[in-house]
């Protein structure tokens, strides 16, 4: 006669488990957080003195990939002023950095954000009345950083210059839908 495994068994590896996946999925979500660089584009860039306070975390949602299909899509939402021409522009960001943009975009994941490593930003845990960032994705000497406010939703494109500090060079506007 074969030999019968005690309900109670199951239940334990089970729950076993369970626990084993979930404190795998919070070990994944600890380490994901931002490099040094990134952390010195969002210093080099956000000024404390504009008053505001930035959530606690990246946040990136909604889409914003589709923003950089083309050249078309950036210029047709352009913001002014901007600090270098469109042509410019052109030989600033070319198609394959357009696709890599795209991509990294895609698989970033939100991340809590370090006060002690941020000297201009003020973070809160309130999504009212604080504007949100995405994480800054990074081309060698090219930065893209989204701030998401209530009515606006700006895409900022920053460059490196000669000292290694981060500057605005490009803006253009991502369309919210408000219900």
């Amino acid at each position: 006669m074969a030999r019968r495994i005690p309900r109670l068994t199951y239940t334990g590896i089970g729950l076993f488990m369970f626990f084993l996946i979930l404190n795998s999925c919070k070990s994944v979500q600890l380490k994901s957080s931002l490099s040094d660089e990134q952390y010195k584009v969002l210093n080099d860039f956000f000024d404390r003195s504009e008053g505001y306070t930035y959530y606690y975390k990246t946040v990136e949602s909604p889409p914003w990939e589709q923003l950089f299909n083309n050249y078309d899509s950036i210029f047709q939402r352009a913001w002014a002023p901007t600090k270098i021409t469109d042509e410019e522009l052109f030989s600033l960001l070319s198609e394959k950095d357009l696709k890599t943009i795209r991509a990294q975009i895609k698989k970033n994941s939100p991340v809590v954000l370090n006060q002690d490593k941020l000297v201009n930003l003020d973070l809160t845990k309130r999504k009212k009345k604080s504007l949100a960032i995405s994480s800054p994705i990074i081309l060698e000497d090219l930065a893209i950083i989204r701030r998401i406010g209530d009515s606006e939703v700006p895409i900022f494109i920053l460059s490196k210059n000669e000292n290694g500090k981060w500057e605005y060079q490009f803006a253009f506007y991502q369309k919210l839908i408000l219900y």
